[in-house]
This record gives C-alpha cells, sequence and structure tokens, in this order.
C-alpha cells in the first residue's frame, strides 16, 4: 500500500502514491476499526506467503482467500516495518466490508484522524 497503486483510467495510467507508511497504517487502522475493512491473504500468492509464515498464519481457516482473525489483522495494520514482500505479513490484502459507507468521500471526510 505505501508503494502505491496504478488505475487504469481511459487507456491511460493514473498513479497514486507513494505515501508514508506511518499514515497508511493511522487511516487503514481507523477504516479497520470502523468495520469498513478487513484483511485476507490472497490464495493467488499463497507459494510466496508460505515461505516466510507469520506466527498467525497457523491459524488461518483452509480455505481460498483465508480471513486473518480481528486481532491479528489489526496488529498487521498497526505494523507497517511488517509489510515486506519477503514475509507473508507482505501478502495480505485488503477488502471491503458490506459496513462501508457507499459515499467514497467519506472515506477521508468522515473519519477521525488522531492527533499527533
Amino acid at each position: 500500500m505505501p508503494l502505491g497503486s496504478t488505475e487504469i483510467s481511459d487507456s491511460r495510467d493514473v498513479p497514486y502514491g507513494p505515501w508514508d507508511p506511518e499514515a497508511c497504517s493511522t487511516v487503514l487502522t481507523i477504516w479497520f476499526d470502523l468495520g469498513w475493512v478487513g484483511v485476507y491473504m490472497p490464495s493467488e500468492q499463497a507459494e510466496r506467503w508460505t515461505e516466510q509464515p507469520a506466527t498467525w498464519m497457523s491459524q488461518l481457516q483452509t480455505r481460498h482467500h483465508p480471513m486473518l482473525g480481528k486481532s491479528e489483522a489489526r496488529e498487521l495494520l498497526a505494523t507497517p516495518s511488517s509489510w515486506a514482500q519477503d514475509r507473508a505479513e507482505g501478502w495480505a490484502a485488503l477488502l471491503v466490508t458490506d459496513s462501508a459507507p457507499d459515499d467514497l468521500n467519506a472515506w477521508f471526510r468522515d473519519i477521525p484522524i488522531p492527533a499527533g
């Protein structure tokens, strides 16, 4: 996430980011606490995330795109230093939950950003 992403719009690439990892962590953790996002392990990358497994890997349910538990997901989002692709944690992905607002402006406009 901190490295950014690219959206293809009207046959052209629109880059976003890179962003400060600590700032990403703050916002992602807020969204998680609000119930707007969840964290899962993408099955397409399974061979990569089994090479350097995280301690919580044994707790994942054996299924397509296993979801991280609430405490493991929150800890991962709050620890951007673990978002390296040489570790299982670096392959975790976000999903938008049914509780997320439809108004995309709410994602940034309506969240409480902690001071500091």
